[in-house]
């Protein structure tokens, strides 16, 4: 019976996400383009803005998506280069794009919700504009000035040096054989990302535009807003290493780690993760 209500509760928000969804739209921002889905109930009052990590574009967040649709206006987007947006032509900030994003969508507060390397640049992007957030809700976040373990580099180099060379199919090897992304019993999930990654290959490439972030993390308990951290239980200790010292700076944030999940949580287990969002937005 739990099995068989579970599938209609993800049924029901498909539809609901199905008939309240626009189509795939797109913001100018100098230099380039950025793709967006948004979608929202009727007579919604909270805002949230989904924000992909550093190897996967915005289809990442399909299961988590039309959860999220039935409460609150959701906005997921690509960031340039990834999905369905193309590489910028002038150097740029991922972190300013956020605002340019919510700017062009008239999106005067919101609840961001993003994971791995840009759950740091969100940080940075809360720290310059504390005022447009409701809540600030990152998963697996990489921290801007933590430096990363010698284990993480040397497991990530097989990534970086096909990402450089233009070798795409070296570059899906190498995160299809990542050991901590997914864990290691949601085969599934694995499938999933590799979907995603096939049919946007040009998720895997060098965004040579992109400007480095400064470090953040002495300035961390600037943060005041409601702060939720999120990590998989299988996830590599750089990672979970970085979450933990967010979670000790930022003053009054939550943490909670998903159980059975590597780094990216919300393919693995979107259900699970979409209720932890709703749940803290509600409490606030």
């Amino acid at each position: 019976m739990r099995k068989i209500s579970s599938c209609v509760s993800f049924l029901t928000a498909l539809l609901i996400f199905q008939a309240d969804a626009s189509a795939l739209s797109f913001v100018d921002v100098e230099g380039g383009r950025l793709s967006y889905e948004s979608c929202a109930p009727k007579n919604y009052t909270r805002t949230v803005v989904l924000i992909h990590d550093g190897i996967v574009d915005s289809a990442v967040w399909d299961g988590v998506f039309p959860i999220l649709c039935q409460k609150f206006r959701s906005v997921r987007f690509d960031e340039r280069g990834y999905g369905n947006s193309p590489q910028s032509i002038l150097p740029y900030s991922s972190a300013d794009d956020i605002g340019k994003l919510m700017d062009a969508l008239h999106i005067e507060h919101a609840t961001l919700v993003a994971s791995s390397a840009n759950g740091g640049r969100a940080m940075t992007f809360a720290l310059s504009r504390p005022a447009v957030l409701d809540a600030l809700i990152v998963s697996g976040p990489s921290v801007p000035g933590v430096p990363y373990s010698d284990d993480f580099i040397k497991l990530l180099t097989p990534l970086g040096e096909s990402i450089v060379k233009g070798d795409i199919q070296g570059a899906m090897s190498a995160v299809e054989q990542c050991s901590f992304c997914v864990a290691p019993r949601n085969a599934e999930a694995r499938q999933k990302l590799m979907a995603i990654l096939h049919d946007h290959p040009q998720d895997l490439q060098m965004r040579p535009l992109e400007k480095s972030g400064e470090s953040i993390v002495e300035r961390l308990g600037d943060l005041k807003m409601p702060t939720l951290i999120i990590v998989g239980d299988s996830d590599h200790s750089n990672n979970l290493n970085h979450a933990r010292i967010a979670h000790e700076k930022i003053h009054q944030s939550s943490f909670v780690s998903i159980k059975d999940a590597g780094h990216l949580p919300y393919l693995e287990h979107p259900e699970e993760f979409a209720r932890l969002v709703i749940d803290f937005i509600a409490a606030r």
